[in-house]
């Protein structure tokens, strides 16, 4: 017997519903289902274009309440759907006469990628959750660093809740995309993005640098073995990820998944990571995407005052990587060098995002002394007032 707590109540509503005499009921109920034409019961049923319109109003009115659409769902009406604020749609029955029934399932999948407002929306309330559990963290761990995990947020939320392929229940699932996390000192936002994601318990988070907890201060595969990779020295995260991904074009698997290598810029200064640069260039890894926080800080100072590194793109590109520059906080932009990155196929990809060290907390934003410390207790209590507002 199911608990009422694990039931959802919707209405289904047909074009020719008026608006009036469903807004009563919005406050009741978790969704809205919206029918595509008024004659249902026949497969093959198009789409009536007044949807369009009617979504784009509930849309504008109620900006949280998943829309489904159900009848006239179809290549060509996914995308206006999404775009006119859908979240959900139903693939009718006739999917089943299809030779490839699952084939034709992930061909909808691709849709996903798209960003409506409200996953937007959506997207930056997960960045801001990540943002909170990483104060909660530090304060609890009494150390670590703060201005790299709260920079990285927003990169991280979209990319654990929209943009990778990967299952939380099912960490090991061969198929998945590779995370690799070479800076590892900003692991507080992998940890919180893994926990709000599903991976484990967000309570465990509190863990953090405890004697013997599996939330190392440098992320550390023997505790938590559904970590990529190990790291702490800086430069060698993009080594592993090259090695990684060379060994799926070895075995012919780099159409099946992508390999993210998550850089800082400080660790340019290493040696062994213009090597990695120059052989993922050197052998064309297409599947190879590196993803560089530019927040122009390290622990002793700015990057261009300790080792300068600009211009930065234009040495990359020196190497046979096609280079992206964004903004590390704009979900549009970061999808979108996302979907570019993954339609390259001659060569690797690096996206150089432009981060605010220490973003969502303006005492601690640009600020290089927040590198590698930790805040205290009426610092953390100011940080997550300014969060939660």
């Amino acid at each position: 017997m199911y608990e009422r707590d694990s039931l959802e109540i919707g209405v289904a509503i047909n074009p020719s519903t008026l608006q009036e005499d469903l807004f009563p009921l919005v406050p009741c109920i978790d969704f809205i289902q919206c029918m595509g034409n008024d004659n249902i019961g026949y497969q093959g049923i198009s789409l009536d274009e007044d949807v369009y319109e009617k979504i784009k109003i509930l849309r504008e009115k109620y900006s949280d309440i998943p829309i489904a659409v159900d009848i006239g769902v179809n290549e060509t009406t996914a995308p206006l759907l999404i775009k006119a604020g859908a979240t959900k749609l139903l693939i009718g029955s006739a999917i089943f006469e299809s030779d490839d029934i699952i084939g034709k399932i992930e061909e909808f999948k691709i849709y996903n990628m798209f960003l409506s407002d409200i996953k937007v929306k959506e997207l930056e309330g997960k960045a801001n959750d990540i943002r909170i559990s990483i104060i909660e963290m530090l304060l609890e761990a009494k150390s670590g660093h703060t201005a790299g995990p709260l920079g990285m947020a927003d990169i991280f939320a979209i990319f654990y809740f929209h943009i990778l392929k990967h299952d939380p229940k099912n960490p090991f699932w061969e198929e998945r995309d590779r995370v690799i996390l070479s800076n590892g000192h900003i692991c507080p936002v992998l940890y919180a993005a893994m926990a709000h994601s599903g991976y484990f318990l967000v309570e465990e988070l509190l863990t953090l640098r405890k004697f013997g907890t599996r939330l190392q201060g440098h992320p550390h595969r023997e505790y938590l073995p559904m970590l990529e990779n190990s790291s702490g020295p800086l430069g060698e995260g993009l080594a592993q990820a090259t090695g990684m991904a060379l060994a799926d074009k070895i075995d012919g698997k780099d159409r099946d998944r992508f390999i993210y290598c998550f850089m800082s810029d400080g660790e340019h200064d290493e040696g062994g990571t213009w090597e990695a640069i120059m052989l993922a260039g050197k052998n064309k890894l297409r599947n190879l995407i590196a993803i560089v926080d530019r927040n122009n800080i390290q622990i002793d100072g700015f990057t261009e005052d300790i080792m300068p590194l600009d211009p930065i793109a234009d040495k990359w590109r020196a190497f046979n990587w096609h280079v992206i520059e964004i903004s590390g906080h704009d979900m549009r932009e970061i999808n979108q060098a996302v979907e570019e990155a993954q339609a390259i196929y001659e060569k690797p990809t690096v996206i150089i995002a432009h981060t605010i060290p220490g973003k969502g907390v303006r005492e601690f934003e640009r600020d290089y002394k927040w590198h590698g410390k930790a805040p205290n207790k009426e610092e953390a209590e100011m940080a997550l007032k300014e969060l939660r507002r």
